[in-house]
């Protein structure tokens, strides 16, 4: 496959160029400027030239690159540019934290411009859980009171000892106050139906998986007519009531550089027409993730990438649900970097179908049990479930599957990890499971997962279609499981005995998803490296004058993947990060 290059940057952008499928993408190793030296080693070097001569690669700066994801900057006349507004703080992307940090910048004083690329009729937000800690509303309603050491030391665990202290600390000790700021601003007619994501709670869990912490305290906007993007357009009200501004159908497509320091922004709408933003006191890039942008998430994230070549799949038709990657390209031009790998995304392949991400005994397309699958404190359901040979995989339960979901974590894994939250799980499953029953081996869509029913497992078995040697390792899979559960300890793979209750009870029930094919799922998590202060550093590690990133578009908080010891956790950091850098800039 040739190298991207003389696409336009339009193009380029919403991945609309083509490519093969199992086409070889090996990505670039971090975001360095054109014509940065690197110390890349010889025996690179000499890899990536031979590849080169073969017509598959470039070669730039020494690395191997198959996209060039970033490309080069625009270039933009200033006799194009048709309007100049002055502002202090300019915000880069008006979502969950960009409003946050453009209301926080107003509040402190600051004049406050917002570069949107939705229109505004169009104008929504992600998400409808905000997880916190601590918060005065948390703990009026019946939340966890959670310590931050705790917390923290957790979120280490979580994330492999690779995410920035610094930003782990203020998360921790300010995204309770935060929350309580956020809901100052709205109707009392927004919250009073909002309730806390994982409470209340059966009286045998714990708190803790797999050595993994759990908290409840997320407040749910999703019940009884309350609705997150709405409440968020609040905050966008409180802000323009004190003067921000907001500027629809304006996508920013290059930063203004003073010097080393970075003074404005260029914004270019849908029709062509370019406005510059000068920006007195920083620029604060809050413009989401990449995961819209199939050559960047190809490129960056090397198991996602892998997982798609594997499966011999067009890497082009798997995007997510976030945003094309506008703010690290912005951040890169203009002498930033992306975090070091591996890059966290949020994916979603749950084992246990139908049921959620929940510590179901799982099978593979032969019948065999292959993990502990109480690991959901890391989502390292995804990651094995991937792993296993292409095919099928059965996630089991039996009649009882009631006590199995009411056990588990409040953690917002795909299609609602917890089961006992606001959002009516166990109302759905309830209502759905008995259509299930004499289905045969047609079975029954639950959540756009077949879910199959058998009087005994060996019909269960048979409407699955399972046979021959698949088959029995199917049944002696559950045999084998149901002895684990009556010792009380899983010798295979180590799963709590809290969760080892045995599949004995009929009728049984098997949900499948196809680990055949990837799906990309809803959002990459790696951004600009920053100081505490949110402040991109160039490549000598000094912040860059008047350039702040915040959001997905900051890096520094999710490792490996996506980890929720409470639920809506991307959303509160988005939102407390937001807010924090808002008045840090505003007082800058």
């Amino acid at each position: 496959m040739n190298a991207h290059k003389g696409l336009s940057r339009r193009s380029f952008l919403t991945g609309t160029a083509a490519a093969g499928a199992g086409a070889a993408l090996f990505g670039l190793a971090g975001c360095s400027p054109s014509g940065q030296a690197t110390n890349a080693s010889a025996e690179a070097g000499s890899a990536a030239s031979s590849a080169a001569a073969a017509g598959n690669a470039t070669v730039e700066a020494g690395y191997l690159t198959y996209f060039d994801w970033l490309g080069e900057a625009p270039a933009i006349d200033d006799a194009d540019i048709v309007e100049t507004i002055d502002a202090e703080v300019v915000v880069i992307g008006g979502g969950n934290a960009g409003v946050c940090a453009a209301l926080a910048a107003a509040e402190a004083g600051a004049k406050v411009a917002v570069l949107e690329t939705q229109t505004e009729d169009a104008y929504t937000f992600l998400g409808h859980d905000i997880g916190h800690l601590n918060s005065e509303w948390s703990k009026a309603n019946g939340g966890d009171e959670i310590d931050e050491v705790e917390f923290m030391q957790d979120w280490t665990r979580r994330n492999m000892n690779r995410s920035n202290y610094e930003l782990v600390r203020q998360f921790a000790s300010a995204s309770g106050a935060a929350l309580d700021w956020i809901l100052d601003h709205l109707d009392e007619s927004t919250i009073e139906n909002c309730g806390i994501f994982g409470v209340p709670k059966p009286t045998e869990y714990p708190g803790e998986i797999s050595g993994y912490k759990c908290w409840s305290s997320a407040i749910h906007f999703q019940d009884e007519g309350t609705d997150w993007p709405d409440a968020a357009k609040q905050l966008k009200a409180a802000a323009e009531e004190l003067g921000a501004t907001w500027h629809f159908d304006c996508r920013a497509i290059v930063l203004v550089k003073d010097g080393d320091a970075v003074a404005g922004v260029i914004g270019e709408s849908s029709d062509g027409t370019y406005t510059k933003f000068i920006a007195s006191k920083g620029v604060i890039i809050a413009a989401g993730d990449y995961s819209g942008n199939p050559e960047m998430v190809f490129a960056l994230n090397d198991e996602y990438r892998d997982f798609v070549q594997a499966r011999k799949q067009d890497y082009t038709q798997i995007v997510g649900s976030g945003r094309v990657g506008d703010g690290q390209k912005l951040g890169c031009w203009a002498g930033g970097r992306m975090e070091p790998g591996p890059r966290a995304s949020m994916g979603r392949a749950m084992g246990a179908g139908a049921f959620g991400g929940i510590a179901l005994p799982q099978l593979n397309r032969d019948g065999k049990r292959f993990m502990n699958e109480g690991i959901l404190g890391v989502w390292g359901n995804l990651f094995q479930v991937m792993r296993q040979p292409k095919g099928m995989i059965y996630g089991v339960a039996d009649a009882l599957w009631r006590d199995y979901v009411q056990k588990n974590a409040p953690e917002h894994v795909y299609p609602g990890t917890g089961g006992f939250h606001d959002g009516g799980f166990l109302e759905t499953l309830d209502a759905e499971i008995p259509n299930v029953l004499g289905t045969g081996t047609e079975g029954y869509k639950i959540r756009g997962c077949l879910t199959y029913a058998g009087e005994t497992l060996d019909e269960l078995a048979d409407n699955l279609g399972l046979s021959g040697e698949a088959k029995e390792n199917f049944l002696a899979s559950i045999e084998r499981y149901n002895e684990l559960c009556e010792k009380g300890v899983d010798e295979d793979f180590g799963k709590d005995a809290f969760l080892m209750d045995p599949i004995v009870t009929p009728p049984f029930y098997a949900s499948v998803i196809d680990s055949s094919e990837f799906k990309l799922g809803l959002v990459e998590l790696s951004g600009l490296v920053t100081d505490g202060n949110q402040q991109v550093l160039d490549y000598d590690d000094n912040p860059i004058p008047g350039l702040y990133a915040t959001g997905n578009s900051c890096g520094g908080r999710f490792a490996l993947q996506y980890c929720t010891p409470i639920a809506g956790i991307s959303i509160g950091w988005a939102t407390t990060m937001g807010k924090i850098v808002g008045e840090t800039v505003a007082v800058s």
